[in-house]
């Protein structure tokens, strides 16, 4: 309403200023009318001036607001990851009772498993898993980090023992790092990227593993927190990921040697020795925080995001638009996240049909019905709820410019959506769920506080930064203004404007392109190519931050996206005056196929 006000007042103020011009120019005409110096004595006119400021008001913030709209169609196709909220996110432990469960081998959990949380009024939060997830009937006995003096390096020790009548054949152990964000990132950092020897130990037995037997975890295709869209990239979605959730990394792979067996009541110590770097100092600070809570079996990241039909629309030819309704029953508790399908159910000779309608935007339209010549468009508007603002969905419809919508007042639209519980979640420290996962006596809850919504941010303040982006893949190759071009690209994926990475981002000093040949596959003599080398310098600031070996890790991955086609890609990172932090990361040749 304050935004009414303020176009209200524009207007007004512009008919009082040229009504004033008029008087001057046309005084006899404005005597008429009653108005001198822009102004009449008469209530009357002054109401009718007042009623025409208010609806020229209206007309003008509804022309303002259509841009944005056009815009929002826009970056719908090019760039959809930027106009959705975020949801609450957290991590759950998932842990059955190791008696009265009855596990004793591996229970495999699918992502997109769906749990269940309830409040004190019984309403239910509903949740879906992330990660596939291999719940293990192990329990973690102790962790300790400590400096040993024969070899003047770090040992980290995890202790684990294997629950009795188990029989378990598995390839690899995932762990979380439960645990503070520096904490974490500087173990993190040090198991994927400073790690001198990795042993695996089965009661008697010792096992050498190689460095090769670590991996980071959330970087698949399949990993990503948000539903995917098929005309971007799933590395956009990871980097929302990154900058609005980045626990969901804070995962890592064991892999076992083959064939390895563990046993009723094996005990199992899985040790690793950190090479002598420049981050070996804050082992000191931290190493009473590295305890049986901090590595964590049978975890997953899980979204408040869920699947769902949406309340029935009767069409109607007196409305243009119309209102998406999760639930009536909880409008302000089940919001609507995004519209993925529309159906009509029109009644035919006594007969239902269910009549798939096509996006506007999408890439249906050659294969469209005939007989039903309509498309949906979704978009989003501000409304006044309560003291504050609601981003509300409405639904329209169109045709084909020479043809009428075949619509009658008996038919009903049904849409399938995907519905989050907003702020509701984050109000709790801690959730417990319910799950239908056939495995007794199971315990789940929450290991850290729900995230509160990310909202998006206004069409007025992103739209032109994002399309300035679709030339990228032209301007990062250019030179000097590369490393701008890269903060820039960065900055707009921090939409809740997290100051430690903006911090990360800022540290971006230099990036310099050079072209190189290599092979692309060291068992094939025929894989060799031309590629570009992409050299980021970072600020010595970032010599200390934990956070930097996982963020370079990102701007890597998303840089392999732009290799030129039958090309590569290879990023090389440092920091200034600091030769011993260079790294070479993998070379990547982005989603392109080879000619």
């Amino acid at each position: 309403m304050n935004k009414l006000l303020s176009y209200y007042q524009k207007e007004l103020s512009f008919l009082k200023k040229h009504g004033k011009i008029f008087s001057e120019k046309f005084p006899k005409i404005a005597r008429r009318l009653g108005f001198q110096n822009g102004e009449s004595e008469d209530p009357h006119v002054e109401r009718l001036v007042e009623s025409f400021a208010f609806l020229t008001a209206r007309i003008h913030q509804r022309l303002d607001e259509d841009l944005p709209e056009v815009m929002e169609a826009l970056l719908n196709n090019i760039a959809p990851q930027f106009l959705h909220s975020y949801p609450s996110a957290s991590i759950v432990a998932i842990e059955p009772h190791s008696i009265s469960s009855g596990l004793t081998s591996a229970h495999m959990v699918p992502a997109g498993s769906k749990i269940y949380a309830r409040d004190e009024k019984d309403f239910v939060y509903e949740f879906c898993t992330i990660y596939q997830t291999e719940v293990l009937p192990l329990t973690i006995k102790d962790v300790n980090l400590t400096h040993n003096k024969n070899d003047a390096a770090w040992h980290l020790k995890i202790k684990m023992k294997a629950w009795s009548g188990v029989s378990l054949n598995i390839e690899s152990i995932r762990f979380y790092l439960n645990g503070a964000e520096n904490i974490v990132g500087t173990i993190y950092t040090l198991l994927l990227s400073e790690l001198n020897t990795l042993s695996l130990k089965l009661d008697d037995q010792a096992y050498q593993l190689t460095t090769n037997d670590i991996h980071s975890v959330g970087f698949d295709e399949f990993e990503t927190m948000l539903p995917q869209s098929g005309n971007i990239s799933y590395l956009h979605s990871m980097m929302m990921d990154y900058f609005s959730f980045s626990k969901k990394f804070h995962f890592i792979d064991i892999s076992l040697p083959k064939g390895i067996k563990i046993s009723s009541n094996n005990d199992i110590i899985i040790e690793a020795v950190f090479n002598n770097c420049y981050m070996s100092h804050d082992l000191d600070r931290i190493e009473h925080n590295i305890n049986q809570e901090f590595f964590k079996i049978n975890c997953t990241p899980i979204i408040n995001l869920f699947k769902k039909r949406a309340e029935p629309i009767v069409f109607s030819e007196e409305k243009l638009e119309y209102k998406v309704l999760g639930d009536i029953r909880y409008s302000r508790e089940v919001i609507v996240w995004s519209v993925n399908r529309v159906m009509l159910q029109k009644k035919e000779n006594n007969v239902i049909k269910n009549i798939a309608i096509n996006p506007l935007l999408g890439l249906e339209h050659s294969n469209r019905n005939r007989d039903y010549n309509i498309y949906w468009q979704s978009f989003r508007r501000q409304e006044v709820c309560g003291d504050g603002y609601t981003e509300t969905v409405y639904l329209k419809f169109s045709r084909d410019e020479d043809e009428a919508i075949i619509l009658d007042s008996e038919d009903i639209i049904t849409m399938e959506v995907y519905c989050t519980n907003g702020n509701l979640p984050f109000t709790y420290p801690i959730l417990y769920f319910e799950s239908e996962i056939p495995v007794p006596e199971i315990k789940i809850s929450s290991l850290c506080r729900p995230t509160s919504i990310i909202n998006p941010i206004s069409m007025s303040k992103i739209n032109w930064r994002v399309i300035s982006q679709l030339s990228l893949n032209h301007i990062l190759y250019s030179g000097s203004n590369g490393a701008s071009m890269l903060r820039e690209m960065l900055s707009i994926y921090n939409y809740n404007q997290n100051p430690g990475n903006e911090r990360l981002i800022n540290w971006i000093i230099d990036l310099k392109i050079t072209p190189i040949t290599s092979r692309l596959s060291m068992t094939n003599p025929g894989s060799i190519a031309n590629g570009v080398s992409i050299l980021i310098t970072f600020e010595h600031s970032a010599y200390t931050d934990p956070e930097y070996y996982l963020f370079c890790s990102f701007i890597e991955r998303l840089l392999g996206l732009y290799a030129p086609v039958n090309s590569f890609t290879r990023v090389v990172t440092q920091i200034e005056n600091e030769t011993h932090t260079r790294k070479i990361w993998p070379i990547r040749a982005g989603r392109l196929s080879w000619l």
